[in-house]
């Protein structure tokens, strides 16, 4: 009986060990992430961004990436195509990296933008086949 439970807990650490050395292959860096956005390529906000989107997950997780200029800025728009909630499927940021709250008069004009006039908006970058 002994050995049965030395067996099970070494087993057990194993599992654990193997399961937390796991390296996720949806992480994006600098070097295999090439986006142009606002004259820069790959920017660290952008890839810290996405990286924070795909790295929730096991699994596959479809992004993308757009700009558009509106009142003379451009903002750059991060799409989670499987959040559920508005402020997590549709991200705004300024070029600066900062984000655009949900719910300002600004989010909620690009918002409908997006999906009434997608041609205002410029493909940049998707981890999908699915392009627009």
């Amino acid at each position: 009986m002994k050995s049965k439970l030395i067996l099970l807990a070494v087993t057990s650490l194993l599992f654990v060990s193997c399961k937390n050395n796991t390296i996720n292959t949806h992480t994006y860096s600098e070097e295999n992430l090439q986006i142009e956005v606002c004259g820069e390529t790959s920017p660290e906000w952008l890839i810290n961004e996405i990286n924070g989107i795909v790295d929730r997950v096991e699994h596959y997780r479809p992004v993308q990436v757009f700009s558009t200029n509106y009142e003379d800025t451009e903002y750059i728009i991060v799409v989670d195509m499987v959040n559920s909630a508005v402020s997590g499927s549709f991200r705004v940021f300024l070029c600066s990296g900062n984000s655009v709250q949900y719910g300002t008069d600004t989010y909620d004009t690009l918002y409908h933008m997006y999906f009434e006039n997608r041609e205002n908006f410029i493909f940049l970058w998707s981890n999908s086949n699915v392009n627009q």
